[in-house]
């Protein structure tokens, strides 16, 4: 019996020799990186008297022929042949295991296609390129254009020494190739009845979903895919109706490249093609690999780095301009880019976005939001404040038409509402059409500035299942808050604060979870000390506003909100008062008024004077009067009134006038 084609390869190679001759570098252990799977620690291993390798990392496993089989993305029979045409092993005709021979399987497919091939001369084919790249280190002409071992083993690129011509393959599967003459460099494809119509060069790059480079000649596509890269080549100028064919027919989800030569016929044919994939709705970019040189191949010989960086810059471009990271931006470009400036409802305390005002039950919101609405719609100022006039919409729904018909005529005083304010008393839920009837309100008033939702729990779609309380508060206000900033309104939302207090932080007191005032842009907290105060102070904080605490105050007379000023203003007002007010104060500068000379006593003696000049009878402790001297001391000295202790528990005060060098006595 006949020895088989498999056996005679099993029992020739050496798969250590094999390793060795496709790349694998094994160490003393007979251990390496795996070929197959990227690794840190090797975890791929040789046996070499039962000749097989085993990758404990990826599982693959075999003899050589296995081996060659997965490196060379080929069938056993094919990698059996390789390995025996490297290792001078006679092959004679084979068996197919299908029980079709290896002819059989190829007229097949060639008369499928419409295209009858002399099948014997297409497995000669084969024959002849698998001796021509075990004869390829006969010629320096691949290493002259700067391409590897690896890359020669890799493409199975040959040398035909008889003819003095370099042999590159179109493909693994070795049924197609081309050939070109070291001496005149001509061009020498097989014929069409031999080896079937010219395929594409590297075709099978367009099954792959990542970045694949377009060249014209086949060395600088594998230029390309030595430093790093996924490369076609056109074969010429001619070739590209051949690709946008093939492009068309097979659908591809990768991204193309187009780097054809830096000639005139190169830039012409890459805009042919441009045009042509552009029309098919394919993913594809151009970018300039080769520099100043004339193509991929040439910039490789002379510098191979650039040549790396020009693939990984070209990749990285072409994936950032198909990318769906659309957010994201570069903060160096960012700084370049001139953008809208901040639009304000109400300056400084209401930018556009979404915005909440929260207060406990009638404290007077509604009425707040009615003079909100009719402030923004023609103009005028807001709490003091310019507003930017525009259409907006209030949406009472805790009311009925009577109720926001007479809140709306007190406001307006007998005058008539002004035209770009509307109103309503119900809505739809986000979880029944809100942002449907929201997209039609601003479609048919584009004018819309502000619309105003008062309470945001009428238009609540509630907690979906296993959703928490903070993810659905989120998740609510960040589809309101989108909706906001994809039409560049304004949409404030009336809300409630819980009725326990918070010293430390007035807005800890939003009723529901954090997220709440989390997503929105803008906070607007009114709260009082007590209940029945005079004054109420609105907090307001925010993304674009700088935090402050306004004092504002209802006049039930004209049923609108009034600035009284902001905290600090008002609390130095109060605290000028307290002084101004206090009977120990008030009987001194009385005391200094009269006596020119100064006055000078001890605090029995003050409070004695306190009911002579005020008529106010001081019940207090006389320490309680040392208390206020030396608290208000310094505010004494500001109306010019110097205050001196002295012995025995007497106090001086002596009228002074100011000077640029301190203070002197006045002439009076």
């Amino acid at each position: 019996m006949k020895e088989s084609l498999f056996e005679k390869v099993k029992n020739t190679v050496r798969i250590d020799e094999v390793m060795q001759h496709f790349g694998v570098v094994l160490d003393r252990a007979l251990k390496a990186r795996c070929p197959f799977h990227e690794e840190r620690t090797p975890s791929f291993s040789v046996k070499k008297n039962e000749n097989i390798f085993k990758c404990f990392g990826c599982d693959e496993g075999g003899d050589a022929i296995d081996f060659v089989a997965k490196i060379k993305g080929v069938e056993p029979l094919e990698a059996a042949r390789l390995l025996a045409d490297i290792y001078g092993i006679s092959v004679e005709s084979q068996p197919h295991h299908s029980g079709k021979t290896r002819g059989d399987k190829i007229r097949g497919q060639e008369q499928k296609s419409g295209c009858v091939v002399n099948s014997g001369a297409k497995r000669g084919i084969k024959d002849y390129i698998l001796r021509c790249h075990a004869a390829v280190s006969q010629t320096d002409y691949y290493k002259s254009r700067g391409l590897t071992d690896d890359t020669l083993r890799r493409f199975y690129l040959g040398y035909d020494a008889e003819k003095r011509q370099v042999v590159i393959p179109y493909s693994s599967k070795l049924e197609y190739y081309q050939t070109r003459s070291v001496g005149d460099k001509k061009f020498f494809k097989p014929r069409t009845e031999d080896a079937g119509a010219e395929p594409l060069w590297g075709g099978e790059m367009l099954k792959t979903k990542g970045i694949v480079f377009v060249v014209e000649s086949p060395i600088c596509a594998m230029s390309v895919v030595q430093c790093g890269g996924a490369a076609i080549a056109t074969c010429g100028t001619s070739g590209i109706n051949k690709i946008a064919t093939e492009i068309k027919s097979k659908k591809p989800n990768c991204i193309f490249v187009l780097s054809l030569d830096n000639d005139e016929a190169g830039r012409k044919a890459q805009q042919d093609l441009a045009n042509a994939l552009f029309e098919e709705g394919v993913k594809f970019t151009t970018y300039n690999i080769a520099g100043e040189c004339k193509d991929a191949n040439e910039l490789l010989i002379h510098n191979p780095k650039a040549l790396s960086e020009k693939v990984k810059a070209a990749g990285v471009a072409a994936r950032r301009e198909f990318s769906k990271l659309k957010k994201l931006f570069s903060a160096a470009e960012l700084q370049k880019r001139e953008l809208k400036s901040t639009r304000w409802i109400v300056h400084e305390i209401l930018p556009e976005g979404l915005a909440i005002l929260c207060a406990p039950s009638k404290y007077g919101k509604s009425w707040m939001m009615m003079q909100l609405c009719l402030a923004i719609a023609t103009g005028r100022p807001f709490l003091e404040r310019k507003t930017e006039q525009s259409d907006c919409a209030y949406y009472s729904l805790e009311d009925s038409l009577r109720r926001f018909k007479s809140r709306l005529n007190k406001q307006m005083n007998g005058a008539s509402a002004p035209r770009g304010f509307m109103g309503a008393v119900e809505c739809r839920t986000m979880a029944n059409g809100l942002f449907e009837e929201l997209t039609e309100l601003l479609e048919t008033y584009p004018d819309m500035g502000l619309i105003i939702i008062d309470t945001f729990q009428k238009i609540r779609g509630g907690v979906q299942k296993n959703e928490s309380i903070y993810s659905a508060d989120y998740r609510e206000m960040g589809e309101i808050k989108a909706f906001a900033d994809k039409h560049g309104i304004c949409i404030l939302l009336v809300h409630h604060l819980r009725k326990q207090s918070d010293d430390a932080d007035i807005f800890n007191r939003i009723s529901g979870s954090m997220a709440i005032m989390g997503a929105s842009d803008t906070s607007w907290v009114m709260a009082r000390k007590k209940r029945d105060d005079t004054n109420t102070t609105l907090s307001v904080t925010g993304r674009e506003v700088e935090e402050v605490d306004l004092i504002i105050t209802f006049d039930k007379a004209s049923v609108r909100w009034e600035l009284i000023g902001n905290a600090d203003q008002e609390a130095s007002r109060l605290a000028r008062a307290e002084y101004e007010n206090n009977a120990v104060i008030k009987t001194i500068k009385s005391l200094v008024e009269k006596n020119s000379q100064g006055w000078r006593g001890n605090c029995t003696d003050i409070k004695t004077k306190i009911y002579e000049e005020t008529g106010v009878l001081y019940t207090k402790s006389v320490e309680s009067i040392g208390k206020a001297i030396n608290y208000y001391q310094d505010r004494l000295l500001a109306d010019g009134i110097l205050h001196t202790a002295q012995r025995n528990k007497f106090h001086l005060f002596v009228k002074k006038q100011s000077t640029l060098y301190g203070y002197m006595e006045s002439e009076d």
